[in-house]
């Protein structure tokens, strides 16, 4: 009997020895967590085939090169705005400074006006490629007829190449109303882990 007790007691100690410590029970419970993050479901594997992906990827890119392009026609050309418009016009500094006030306000409100046509126009036709090719002709137009200034008659102190010039950045921001597809095509083309990295 006491024999049965002693090997008893000693099993206890021996299970008491073994007991971990608060420290190294959350220690290994994070470790746990790091595993299972570290072997996540990668569900959207299943989604698709590696040549889908790239293809998918690929159009990503091309309407991110695009948003870039079309942002960069917008931003870059405001610094020269002022000093085109001196060159190519006879104006007073007051008129000058109101007609660049003009330039500069004219693009968002294209893109303010066409943001909502194009998005409907999308959704009507389910792909964003038509619309996509139609502002890239009107950026184009635009940008042409802006960088053709020159060649206008200077009559009227110069106000017929203002107007043009007022003509082509508002085709410039209509052009640029394509991001708004562009983005909601972007929202729908993506997985949720990669949505935060494109947007």
């Amino acid at each position: 009997m006491e024999e049965g007790q002693d090997h008893q007691d000693k099993k206890s100690r021996e299970g008491w020895f073994e007991m971990k410590t608060p420290s190294e029970q959350s220690s290994k419970m994070e470790d746990d967590r790091q595993e299972e993050e570290e072997k996540p479901d990668k569900y959207w594997l299943k989604l698709e085939t590696p040549t889908e992906r790239r293809a998918r990827l690929r159009s990503l890119y091309i309407v991110h090169s695009a948003m870039l392009v079309f942002s960069l026609g917008f931003s870059i050309i405001l610094t020269g705005i002022l000093p085109y418009l001196k060159r190519l016009t006879s104006l007073d500094d007051a008129h000058l400074l109101e007609l660049f006030g003009w330039m500069v306000a004219i693009n968002p409100i294209g893109q303010m006006i066409f943001s909502p046509i194009f998005g409907w126009i999308t959704n009507k036709i389910g792909s964003i490629r038509i619309v996509c090719l139609i502002t890239c002709v009107i950026y184009i137009l635009g940008n042409v007829i802006y960088s053709c200034l020159s060649l206008l008659p200077d009559s009227h102190d110069g106000w017929w190449r203002a107007g043009f010039m007022l003509l082509g950045r508002l085709l410039v921001g209509i052009s640029t109303a394509n991001q708004a597809p562009i983005r909601a095509y972007i929202a729908g083309a993506t997985f949720k882990h990669e949505r935060n990295a494109h947007i």
